[in-house]
């Protein structure tokens, strides 16, 4: 399933760009062309978006209701009980930037239906809270949590994991 969903975001993707260098002549039928492509490439990425959100919430329901129904580390030690959360907060380190991702794909996507003469694009400070803003704080969220901190960086790691894992069963 993520590997349709990569796909269909890289189609929409280069739809995209060939929407974008069309609005770019001179010619004004083409232009017109490019900016529905562009349009119309904005509104798949925020419905794949949405998609890949609600996979992403669905096997976080899935991964709640397993954990309640037999616990990954039966052990009480503090270790075990860090180690069996590293995913919570990895989902929701990923809801909240993409919450934000998302708000900001909406935001282009009414910016370029409402055309280049309308009230967004006349004014830049729209652009800057919900673009450039909004990106800013993705970064620092990142930066800040650390996903990547939560994952085990060897394959001993994982191993000593999984031993634990199948130990308490």
């Amino acid at each position: 399933m993520s590997d349709r969903l990569n796909k269909s975001w890289e189609i929409v993707a280069a739809d995209d760009c060939k929407g974008g260098s069309l609005m770019g002549t001179m010619n004004v039928d083409l232009a017109i062309a490019g900016e529905k492509v562009v349009i119309v490439g904005l509104a798949l990425q925020v419905c794949t978006f949405l998609l890949f959100l609600v996979v992403a919430t669905n096997f976080h329901f899935r991964m709640l209701r397993q954990q309640r129904s037999r616990p990954l580390f039966v052990s009480d030690s503090a270790e075990s009980n860090t180690t069996g959360a590293r995913w919570e907060k990895i989902m929701w380190t990923l809801y909240s930037v993409s919450t934000l991702i998302l708000i900001r794909c909406i935001f282009r996507l009414v910016e370029y239906a409402i055309g280049n003469a309308g009230y967004l694009m006349a004014h830049e400070s729209f652009l800057y809270i919900f673009d450039m803003l909004l990106m800013v704080i993705v970064l620092v969220l990142l930066f800040v949590l650390r996903p990547a901190n939560y994952i085990p960086t060897k394959i001993e790691d994982l191993r000593s994991e999984s031993e634990a894992e199948l130990g308490s069963k």
